[in-house]
């Protein structure tokens, strides 16, 4: 009989957290009995294998009702866990990794929680979700952290003991379908891509006032970029302004990214802060040439593993092992009229450098291919396995 692992997850839509999820629960399913309980009620976005559980609650502002959902979801999950006799309870994301700690049964029951951002910086100004990150990193017995920088920032930030952590990084699993994609925005020229919501995170108003520049000299390039978010509307005025309706297009949200990777000639990513960055090592593993900025917490450990990671690129364009790094952008929102910054130029640049050099291009594509080995989901699942066997 196989032993039971459950996923505690916030809900079942979203990003590269709850995808790594699914990836794990199909690659462990000969080995474990899984089961997904995800806390709030959504829509669901991803291929999970075994029982999934998907509750009721809705999220709400209510401070009254945000108290009885708590309740409910915390007795459910106990219930659950002590009728079921768990081997491993692993939980994604604060919300549910403090359920997963707060009802720990104690029946052999092992809890790990995952932390997948700089917390630091992302709950800056969030004491609530501090306390919980607190508290759930205490209680449990083994955290993974997305990326070693991650992994410093519990550590500096948070003072836990650092032999509490390991560092697991997302498996990357990708499905190239050549499924029907808009093949008018590949007619002529080069493609740069990139992909990722539209929002402040991202940072793709820097990549665009960039790219405004590269097309002074590429006139028939082109800029796709792929995703749905808040910012739409702020980007759309600034393609406006700049009058580049015909070289940049906002395609949208498309369920597999990958066939238009493939087709593409340059990914850049244009990121300030990240867990670690998964849309990086699917670019890698769809063979394109990358250029990135040297964000917080993930880009130098996927593109240059030999440097320190503390050690960011300024001032200059870095051509590192397995991609291009660039100064990261200072985040704030410009127009047309404001001249450039040096670092958007020095992202134009690194853009025009390679799409003129062919030989760069194939050499980066191929780095490319080799560094994606290293996350494949057969490495990926036997470092999950090796924990299980270290707690």
């Amino acid at each position: 009989m196989k032993e039971k692992i459950l996923f505690i997850i916030p809900h079942l839509i979203g990003g590269g957290a709850l995808k790594t999820v699914a990836n794990l629960t199909h690659a462990m399913q000969d080995e474990y009995d899984t089961t997904v309980i995800a806390l709030f009620k959504t829509d669901k976005s991803f291929d999970f294998a075994g029982k999934v559980i998907p509750l009721e609650k809705i999220p709400t502002k209510n401070v009254l009702k945000k108290i009885k959902d708590f309740i409910y979801i915390k007795r459910f999950v106990k219930k659950y866990k002590k009728e079921n006799k768990l081997k491993y309870s692993i939980s994604f994301l604060v919300r549910a990794d403090f359920i997963n700690v707060l009802t720990k049964s104690k029946n052999g029951e092992k809890t790990i929680i995952s932390i997948r951002n700089k917390e630091s910086v992302e709950y800056k100004n969030n004491l609530l979700r501090k306390i919980q990150i607190k508290i759930a990193s205490k209680k449990c017995d083994k955290i993974v952290s997305i990326s070693e920088e991650v992994k410093k920032d519990l550590i500096d930030n948070f003072k836990i003991n650092s032999s509490k952590i390991v560092t697991i990084y997302n498996p990357c699993v990708i499905n190239i379908n050549n499924e029907p994609i808009d093949e008018s925005l590949f007619i002529k020229g080069k493609t740069v891509i990139t992909m990722g919501g539209l929002k402040y995170q991202k940072g793709q108003w820097h990549l665009i006032r960039a790219f405004s520049n590269v097309i002074k000299e590429y006139s028939d390039a082109r800029l796709l970029i792929l995703g749905k978010g808040e910012y739409k509307d702020y980007l759309e005025e600034l393609i406006q302004s700049y009058n580049i309706q015909n070289n940049v297009h906002l395609v949208g949200f498309v369920t597999n990214p990958y066939d238009y990777l493939v087709k593409s000639d340059v990914f850049v990513f244009s990121s300030m802060f990240e867990g670690l960055g998964n849309s990086l090592m699917e670019t890698l593993a769809c063979g394109i040439p990358i250029i990135s900025t040297d964000y917080e917490c993930g880009a130098r450990e996927i593109l240059a593993p030999d440097t320190n990671f503390s050690d960011k690129v300024i001032d200059k364009i870095e051509y590192a092992k397995y991609g291009i790094l660039v100064p990261v952008c200072d985040g704030k929102k410009y127009n047309s009229k404001d001249d450039l910054t040096k670092e958007e130029l020095l992202m134009a640049e690194a853009i025009k450098e390679l799409l003129k050099d062919n030989n760069k291009m194939e050499e980066y594509k191929q780095k490319s291919l080799t560094r994606s080995k290293d996350f494949e989901i057969t490495n990926i699942v036997q470092q999950w396995y090796k924990l299980f066997q270290e707690i």
